[in-house]
């Protein structure tokens, strides 16, 4: 009985650090192309991560390592991706953008990460942006869309978006 416990809690364990490793590679990946771009903001995984560890994170955690497909979890390509367009609309904030690509490519995840434009170019800038999500009306695309800003919002929720220490 006493290793079913030991086995039980070091498997939750496994599954905290594996969530807490992809929020550190989240923000590693954001940081280092954030800072190639110039943009002057990091990503802070930190308040994210002690969640888990102190034991008020560990039902996103869970989630995150229950998710039955990849559904609203970020890669690098997306994030490098949002991040470009982001930097597009710091240097020309008259333009609007579009995300379009192949069935299954990854364009959903790469426009939910734009939802941290809203952040940094208010904190770089003072303006309020309000990035807006078009799909079509196919009822699927609908449910299917929700599911990843649900689950999206919920794994990435708890990072914060700073001035980097260069742009203080």
């Amino acid at each position: 009985m006493m290793k079913d416990a030991e086995t039980g809690r070091a498997e939750v364990q496994r599954r905290l650090n594996e969530y807490v490793e992809h929020l550190e590679t989240i923000a590693r990946v954001f940081n280092d192309h954030a800072r190639g771009l110039g943009l002057g903001v990091r990503l802070a995984a930190q308040g994210a991560i002690q969640a888990v560890r102190n034991g008020t994170g560990l039902t996103r955690a869970m989630r995150f390592c229950d998710r039955p497909d990849d559904s609203g979890v970020l890669h690098d390509a997306q994030l490098m991706t949002a991040l470009n367009c982001i930097g597009e609309l710091l240097t020309s904030p008259q333009h609007n953008g579009l995300v379009l690509g192949a069935m299954q490519s990854g364009k959903t995840t790469t426009s939910l990460a734009l939802q941290f434009a809203g952040p940094m170019v208010y904190l770089l800038t003072g303006r309020c942006l309000y990035p807006v999500y078009l799909i079509t009306s196919h009822t699927s695309q609908e449910d299917q869309t929700k599911i990843e800003i649900a689950r999206f919002l919920d794994f990435y929720g708890e990072l914060s978006v700073e001035v980097d220490d260069e742009h203080h």
